[in-house]
């Protein structure tokens, strides 16, 4: 979300830029209509620079540094060495396996039988 956030705002702000300089505010019998084209223009640059460097930051970003396997080593190691520092003594057990169980039930009703089948996991 990050990443798509500062491309689309990157490029609003460089649109945004480019349009403030297609305004047509400067009066061109004024005395200071160079000083006025002047000033548009460097809003101009200043604000799609400003957006195009976001752009550019949005398309550069990554936002998974490491693969999934590498953050989870590095996980465990930080935990290892937190416990010798905490003199914690190490985890015994494992994560159990992943069990199914499967329940097949007879059942009597008023108006015939059936089964009930249960499933847990």
């Amino acid at each position: 979300m990050g990443k798509i956030a500062l491309i689309g705002g990157g490029a609003l702000v460089m649109l945004f830029g480019l349009a403030s300089a297609a305004g047509n505010d400067c009066d061109i019998e004024s005395d200071d209509f160079g000083s006025c084209l002047e000033s548009k223009r460097s809003t101009m640059f200043v604000t799609a620079g400003f957006g195009l460097a976001l752009t550019t930051a949005g398309i550069l970003v990554k936002l998974h540094p490491a693969p999934p396997d590498e953050i989870r080593r590095l996980a465990d190691e930080y935990n290892d060495a937190l416990r010798r520092r905490l003199s914690a003594p190490p985890p015994t057990t494992t994560a159990a396996a992943p069990t199914l169980e499967l329940e097949v039930t007879p059942m009597a009703l008023g108006g015939g039988g059936g089964l009930a089948v249960g499933l847990r996991f």
